[in-house]
């Protein structure tokens, strides 16, 4: 990373607001600010203004730490703004002077993060252990739509028992060195229990170690469902002991690409059941090597009296559950735009020094400029809809992440969608004179729920029913938003609204002391909704960065009920 690019030190101005039961407060980008606005976001007496905060950062925006985040005491929520554009980028900050830290944020209670972009590499390319340390015990972690990129040991380091981790969404990539392929991890248990794993359509690869290390910690329930797994070095997951283990719908590639000796008894993927009434379901998997890495074993074995030999995917004990597996196939893919194969990383570790083992190949990543990236990975992993594994899922659909797919959703992602559309319903029905506006944007609202309702209560749904039942509700939120203009309302009370300053090329604020005002929408002349805000006493702000210049409508709703438009410029 360029140093040129860093905004090193901003003055720290936050804006706050509340919607429904949340506290939003806004972060600008810069250096240190998501740390001071964190550590700094208390009352005089110590406590914490409000233990129901969400810290929301700018898309596009750079963010760079000062130091670790430390959450104590409170639980930590991060997300990314409405809209679209590159998610937030999170880097640390070199820090002169001092001891270089050990991660980036470590957290003793409840943790999410939505829309984000984390890198554990500082812009001197010096390589922080982990992203994510957890020192408390039974703390939920939820991650949406993260990307995490590059980090010298893991991604998740569990220093204590009991907690629950959900990750959705998501992608993770490079974790560990070549150089030292014992470091590398997606999550570290440490030894400790791990009460829940749920990791469902994400892409994980290039990962040194193992996706799941087992320090002797026993997890009571993990379903791995719709993932995409490729080029993990040493084995795929060792998972220790399991209570509960469904591993269904899933692509792995190169599981354990550094390969066995005819001795060795490392098996890819590690586990042993236990408990009570123990179930382990390995059905519809596509597990397979690719030429290229065949290829280096061959070579290897070429040069030296000890040959390489692929490692089996399960113990000699375990094997019983790939037998009675159902819709197990082994099929090579053609990525669209797939990582490099570790042949030269193979090779070099068997043959070489490991001083001269190569980092990860990213000549092949769509983008180098991790602030600038809007996809959800630095590469592709569609692949062909003739393939057998285009319809190999326990559905018939594809096997891996649906992301990469047009037509297909998971559930949870409709579940999430019904939970905004109903709070959306419930804000409009809470106002007469909205619901007057237009009754049928209301009733196509309160249809659509009902259906993707009964689509997600539908044992039998496939995921194609499911993204179809989540774009026709998507839409019905749009259109219920957009049915909000009222052009016909204008009246005295518009006087008493004061914006300032307009035209704006980036910032609107809005004088609401006096508290009359409840809502903005911000919408084009083509009525589409740009963004909604509840508004809190005070002076609040509107960001107009993201949207293109010309005329903009504000659409305000009055604590008497009163829906007043007003018209600014964006430069």
């Amino acid at each position: 990373m360029k140093t040129a690019t860093i905004i090193l030190f901003v003055q720290i101005t936050v804006f706050s607001f509340v919607l429904g039961q949340q506290r939003k407060v806004r972060v600008p980008q810069g250096y240190g600010t998501l740390n001071e606005i964190i550590r700094n976001d208390t009352l005089a007496n110590g406590q914490r203004k409000d233990p129901n905060t969400v810290y929301i950062l700018k898309r596009g925006g750079v963010y760079v730490l000062s130091g670790t985040i430390l959450a104590s005491g409170f639980d930590l929520n991060i997300e990314a703004e409405e809209g679209s554009g590159p998610r937030p980028f999170i880097i640390m900050g070199f820090l002169t002077g001092a001891t270089q830290v050990e991660e980036s944020f470590k957290v003793f209670n409840n943790l999410k993060m939505k829309s984000l972009h984390i890198t554990n590499v500082n812009e001197f390319n010096t390589y922080i252990a982990r992203v994510i340390s957890v020192d408390g015990p039974n703390a939920r972690l939820e991650f949406s739509d993260c990307l995490i990129d590059r980090s010298g040991q893991t991604f998740i380091r569990l220093n204590s028992g009991g907690s629950k981790i959900f990750m959705r969404n998501c992608t993770v990539s490079r974790m560990g060195r070549p150089s030292n392929p014992d470091n590398g991890r997606v999550i570290d248990d440490r030894g400790n229990l791990i009460d829940s794993l749920v990791v469902e359509n994400n892409t994980w690869y290039n990962v040194t170690s193992r996706v799941v290390r087992d320090g002797g910690g026993d997890i009571n329930y993990a379903r791995f469902n719709q993932n995409t797994f490729v080029n993990i070095g040493q084995r795929f997951a060792a998972i220790g002991g399991i209570n509960k283990f469904y591993f269904n719908n899933n692509i792995v590639v190169n599981p354990r690409f550094y390969g066995n000796s005819p001795t060795s008894g490392t098996v890819s993927l590690e586990f042993n059941l236990v408990g009570e009434s123990p179930v382990i379901n390995l059905d519809y998997n596509n597990i397979y090597y690719t030429d290229a890495v065949i290829n280096a074993w061959s070579y290897i074995s070429s040069q030296q009296s000890t040959p390489v030999i692929r490692p089996p995917f399960v113990a000699p004990s375990n094997e019983i559950y790939i037998n009675n597996a159902s819709g197990l196939i082994e099929e090579q893919l053609n990525f669209i735009n797939g990582p490099d194969d570790p042949s030269d990383i193979i090779i070099e570790s068997e043959l070489g020094e490991s001083t001269n083992v190569p980092d990860w190949d990213w000549t092949s990543a769509t983008s180098e400029l991790p602030w600038d990236l809007v996809a959800d990975a630095y590469h592709n992993f569609g692949y062909s809809s003739l393939t057998n594994s285009y319809s190999g899922s326990s559905s018939n659909e594809p096997l891996g992440d649906l992301r990469w797919f047009n037509g297909f959703e998971i559930l949870w992602n409709l579940k999430e969608l019904i939970k905004d559309a109903s709070n959306l319903l419930q804000e409009l029905m809470e106002n007469d004179g909205i619901i007057a506006v237009n009754p049928a944007a209301i009733t196509q609202l309160e249809n659509e729920i009902s259906l993707a309702q009964a689509t997600a209560d539908n044992p039998a749904t496939n995921r194609s029913q499911t993204a179809s039942a989540f774009n026709d509700l998507k839409q019905a939120i749009q259109n219920a938003k957009s049915s909000l203009i009222v052009t016909g309302i204008e009246t005295l009370a518009e006087n008493e609204i004061h914006l300032f300053p307009n035209p704006s090329s980036d910032y609107i604020y809005i004088n609401n002391i006096d508290g009359k005002l409840l809502s903005v929408d911000v919408l084009n002349l083509d009525g589409v909704v740009l963004t909604s805000k509840k508004l809190s006493r005070g002076v609040c702000v509107v960001e107009l960065l993201n949207y293109t210049p010309g005329v903009l409508v504000f659409k305000f709703i009055l604590s008497n009920k009163q829906i007043v438009t007003k018209k600014i410029v964006k430069q």
